[in-house]
């Protein structure tokens, strides 16, 4: 997902929020709402909001373990939440990131 322009980048963080607001209140599964996690954690890292792409992708790692989500699903979760964490300067957690991503066959 790239959204260049930033109206497109709020307007999917602003979408993406109110998703996972209704996928708390009961309408969504652990997977889904890891899911909806993930996405919001990429426009947020498209967006320059590390710190909260950080903090959304691990959420997402979380819910869709939580969910038995399939392993290319966390793979790619790692993968993302690895990106950041680099953008971050957190370099070993990010190749840890990475090298688990692999271990899983993502």
């Amino acid at each position: 997902m790239v959204l260049g322009d930033s109206g497109k980048l709020d307007e999917a963080k602003a979408i993406l929020r109110r998703a996972h607001q209704l996928a708390e209140e009961g309408r969504g599964t652990a997977t889904e709402r890891g899911w909806i996690l993930h996405h919001l954690g990429v426009v947020l890292h498209q967006g320059g909001k590390l710190e909260e792409a950080e903090a959304a992708l691990r959420q997402a790692l979380h819910l869709k373990q939580e969910g038995d989500d399939v392993p290319i699903s966390l793979g790619l979760t790692l993968q993302e939440l690895a990106g950041v964490l680099r953008e971050r300067g957190k370099l070993e957690e990010a190749e840890a990131a990475l090298q688990s991503s692999k271990s899983i066959g993502a």
